[in-house]
């Protein structure tokens, strides 16, 4: 992450926030460790300096996050926060349009004129805000705001550090995804030299597996394919997968990242086809060759993402027809 060239945004960031009284932070939908950590921390630094914060997400985090320190304060209550005081400042975190955070109907209708703030590091980001902090290098949103913080001599406190380390590690897979740069470890170090507990993230992120997510993920391996001559290798996990095995969003989603292990002399990327409620279907696009954009490919259906990991959900059905799994 090449910070030079984004300290003169950082610091009118800092500046619009710190003289902010109020302030809205916005995750998107089923959020991630590094959305929920990202905001959180803007949470904590808002505490500091005695600004109210107002968590909001169209999905709730999962329990599988409940060892964050604040993760009780997210509300999915829209009526609520219209109903509201003026906001000052409305700060949105790892994503790429108002559309994707799922606040492009009503955020418009917010009183008080507020100054929108656009932290990110996804390519395909449309640049909404009035502030666009959008770094494309970085590992994770959470290494962004990390950065944000220590550039302006801003103190993160272990409760911060827990949070933003959560963010890095949830979307370097650990560090071991191509998103992984000497930044990112540097800025990991970092965070676990003013207090984020590492041990307890190993136990929380990475030894935490159900055994019905296992049981699922023998599922969708038993029907992947590599498609030729493209070199995609190719899986699909049906809406009776999910309610057999009754596992949560980032179970599911664990799934495409473990595929980016097939190896390259058999598959170039590995896409995975989840099927969604209302005759939708999400694809999680993954690979780690450096000749390879898969956002490029999300993007001409819609989505979007990183040049290693996109995604994007289109309109349909997963079929099984003569052994081969179609959309339809």
């Amino acid at each position: 992450m090449q910070v030079d060239r984004y300290r003169s945004l950082f610091y009118q960031t800092i500046q619009t926030i710190q003289k902010s009284n109020r302030v809205l932070l916005i995750s998107h939908p089923k959020p991630d460790g590094d959305t929920a950590g990202s905001v959180l921390a803007i949470a904590h630094f808002l505490d500091a300096i005695n600004a109210q914060g107002i968590l909001y997400c169209k999905d709730l985090p999962g329990a599988h996050y409940e060892f964050l320190p604040g993760i009780q304060r997210f509300t999915n209550d829209v009526q609520r926060i219209l109903d509201g005081q003026p906001y000052d400042c409305v700060i949105v975190c790892d994503a790429g349009d108002l559309g994707y955070a799922g606040v492009e109907r009503w955020l418009p209708t917010l009183s008080g004129a507020p100054t929108i703030i656009n932290i990110d590091h996804h390519r395909t980001n449309t640049h909404f805000g009035h502030l666009n902090i959008v770094v494309e290098d970085a590992a994770a949103t959470a290494e962004v705001v990390a950065q944000l913080f220590m550039t302006q001599g801003i103190t993160i406190t272990p409760e911060m550090a827990l949070c933003l380390l959560t963010g890095i590690m949830t979307d370097t897979g650990t560090f071991t995804n191509p998103a992984t740069s000497s930044s990112a470890l540097e800025t990991a170090a970092a965070l676990i030299r003013v207090g984020a507990p590492y041990r307890l993230l190993i136990q929380k992120v990475v030894m935490n597996r159900r055994l019905n997510s296992f049981r699922l993920l023998a599922d969708v391996l038993q029907r992947l394919e590599v498609k030729q001559p493209w070199g995609l290798g190719v899986t699909v996990m049906t809406l009776e997968d999910q309610e057999r095995y009754a596992v949560d969003e980032e179970s599911t989603e664990g799934i495409a990242n473990f595929l980016n292990s097939l190896s390259h002399e058999q598959a170039h990327a590995t896409l995975v086809l989840k099927q969604l409620p209302g005759d939708r279907i999400k694809g999680s696009l993954r690979t780690t060759r450096e000749d390879i954009d898969v956002s490029a490919f999300a993007k001409l259906l819609g989505g979007g993402g990183h040049k290693k990991a996109a995604g994007f959900t289109i309109d349909g059905q997963l079929v099984q027809e003569d052994g081969q799994w179609r959309i339809r």
